[in-house]
């Protein structure tokens, strides 16, 4: 006879297994992605003109509102709700679609007027034709919730590789032949299509003709929530490049747009990866407040490890390494990567707790929290970017996101019952071994400057000081890491271990 704590163990190994599996596919597929696009964005780059990025950057923000619109929050809730029935992924999946071709309606008609506004003349057709393609990730929606509810997020790694592998090409050829923003808008249908059609595969679901559900008020309630908390996002998080393309023109907007790719790329992959797992593993913790207490105290230590050494390190090579990389042309943006790695830093911890919030179903503060976001920056930013420009934008996330983001990192903390110090002892290592990277690699830029030294030489003098110098802080102080990594690597040669963490994450 199984006793209930045998079956809680069985249940638990069963979770690390999928969370092991799961980790493992995506830092694969995220170290894959990352030298891929890496590649990709330089020699594009190199082959297009500032203005086409301004150009694409415009039109994501509206393409980006209308999937955040037509997304209508029932991802979160087809994670975060347990044994969701047949009729409700039906439900889910027309009502997304319905929304997906109402949407494409109303931009396909906007288009015209939003390219009078920006003063922008080839953008109504863009925004058809991205806008268009932009349907395709609707469509995907409930299968890849589905991915994720089961944390199958190796299947997801796959789409995304094969949708990046088969994209980039395709992006790069027509980039080189003179294609200019089409380029861009190429590569973003292909990787849409081929990741929705992989999605399909992976989850083996089809949509049905039967909805309908019992609890719809409870799911149309949060995911209402979820939805109004996404779009308040949305529109703060991609005001931005609204405001700068109006006030400061393509030009300005299209050197923002290329800092902004370069100080988030880092910290993207790391989050991202982060938050896919962390999703679903506090939907099935959620109401044990000790154990999503060590989840977040566990994914604060890792990113920090792993994300403030890449930005701080990015602020510090910029000035030689954009130049040199993405040629002459592209050196206004230098300043504007510098100040948008010190926001990248925060975000890529901030990023954390909205999950435990989601977990929790305060999707209610979130909600509140975006709004209020998006009421303050937008004026922030048009503040910025007629003082400064893109530097002026810059300056506005480097100076009001970490304020904002400290009360909702309050208030998450006080619903675990965790007091600051708890996460100042995860995060006050990494900080200090980054710092002493900073000032190492800055005195040696320094001093070889003063020598005289200049360009290749110096870059790969200050990276290879930073390298050797930070891999040494992490040897000396990154014990706890060191563990989690050993906890991995023996549950992936036993594949049998209880989940558990360690007590030290919990205050």
């Amino acid at each position: 006879m199984t006793t209930a704590g045998e079956a809680a163990s069985g249940r638990s190994a069963a979770l690390l297994e999928r969370v092991i599996r799961s980790v493992v596919y995506l830092l694969g597929s995220r170290i894959v992605l990352q030298g891929l696009s890496f590649v990709s964005t330089v020699l594009v780059a190199r082959w297009l003109d500032p203005q086409d990025y301004g150009l694409m950057a415009i039109a994501g923000i509206f393409v980006a509102m209308m999937n955040m619109l037509t997304e209508l929050g029932v991802g979160a809730a087809l994670i975060q709700f347990k044994d969701v029935s047949d009729a409700e992924l039906n439900t889910a999946f027309w009502l997304t679609v319905a929304a997906a071709v109402l949407a494409y309606m109303v931009l396909y008609a906007l288009a015209p007027w939003l390219s009078v506004f920006f003063a922008i003349p080839r953008l109504a057709a863009v925004l058809r034709v991205t806008g268009l393609a932009a349907v395709l990730t609707v469509l995907r929606i409930v299968p890849e919730s589905l991915l994720r509810k089961r944390l199958r997020l190796d299947r997801l790694s796959v789409a995304e590789v094969i949708s990046t592998g088969a994209t980039i090409p395709l992006t790069m050829g027509l980039a080189y032949g003179g294609a200019g923003v089409w380029a861009l808008v190429a590569g973003s249908a292909t990787a849409w299509l081929i990741q929705a059609s992989c999605t399909f595969a992976f989850a083996r679901w089809w949509p049905g003709r039967q909805v309908g559900s019992r609890r719809l008020r409870h799911l149309v309630r949060y995911s209402g929530a979820v939805l109004g908390s996404r779009l308040a996002w949305t529109a703060y998080s991609e005001s931005d490049r609204a405001v700068l393309g109006r006030v400061a023109g393509d030009a300005s907007l299209g050197f923002y747009a290329m800092a902004i790719k370069i100080a988030l790329l880092p910290i993207e992959k790391v989050s991202v990866l982060v938050n896919q797992v962390a999703a679903p593993v506090f939907a099935e913790i959620q109401g044990d407040l000790g154990a999503m207490r060590a989840c977040l105290l566990q994914s604060s230590r890792i990113v920090a490890w792993a994300t403030l050494p890449v930005c701080v390190g990015t602020l510090l090579v910029a000035e030689d390494a954009i130049p040199l990389v993405l040629t002459q042309k592209w050196t206004p943006a230098v300043p504007v990567v510098q100040l948008l790695c010190l926001y990248a830093a925060i975000r890529s911890l901030a990023a954390l707790f909205p999950p435990v919030l989601m977990a929790s179903y305060r999707a209610d503060f979130l909600l509140r929290y975006n709004l209020a976001m998006a009421t303050v920056m937008p004026f922030g930013f048009g503040v910025g970017a007629w003082w400064g420009g893109a530097l002026g934008v810059a300056a506005v996330w480097s100076i009001v996101y970490p304020l904002a983001a400290a009360v909702m990192v309050a208030v998450t903390l006080r619903h675990l019952h965790m007091p600051w110090r708890a996460l100042w002892n995860e995060l006050r290592r990494p900080l200090l071994a980054t710092a002493v990277m900073a000032i190492t690699a800055a005195t040696t830029r320094q001093i070889h400057s003063d020598l005289g030294g200049e360009g290749p030489v110096r870059l790969a003098l200050v990276v290879l000081t930073g390298v050797v110098v930070y891999g040494a802080a992490f040897r000396l102080l990154g014990g706890p890491v060191h563990q989690d990594v050993r906890v991995i690597f023996d549950a992936m040669r036993r594949r049998a271990l209880p989940f558990a963490v360690s007590s030290r994450s919990t205050p």
